[in-house]
């Protein structure tokens, strides 16, 4: 005959700690993010933020919203059918590329967005 062994309070102190730290790691996986055109040709921005997408950032045409989204903002498009493009695939990976390998014009002096030495306004 099988004999089910008891389950007591201390194998259940160490159960715990092991199913939060799981439940953790997985709550924080990076999620990929991409620079999306969408049009908005069909759909309003209010009627976008209804869907659930995330429309705090970007920049608004007068035909299109772009910005930064998840890879679950993108499938929200994808099901309600909207048009988008995507202009950066994976944002992180195109930042950190370019830091790797900086352009002759990020590495210049004031290229940081400081204004030049100006005479006369010192």
């Amino acid at each position: 005959m099988f004999k089910i062994k008891s389950f007591n309070s201390g194998n259940l102190k160490m159960l715990l700690p092991c199913l939060i730290f799981f439940c953790i790691s997985i709550s924080t996986q990076a999620q990929k993010y991409s620079k999306v055109k969408i049009s908005l040709e069909n759909k309003t921005v209010p009627e976008l933020i209804l869907m659930g997408i995330d429309i705090d950032h970007g920049v608004l045409d007068k035909n299109s919203y772009t910005a930064e989204l998840s890879g679950e903002d993108i499938d929200i498009l994808n099901v309600n059918h909207i048009k988008y493009e995507i202009i950066i695939d994976d944002v992180v990976n195109y930042f950190l590329e370019q830091n790797k390998n900086p352009s002759p014009l990020n590495s210049a002096p004031n290229a940081g967005g400081c204004a030049p030495d100006v005479p006369g306004l010192a």
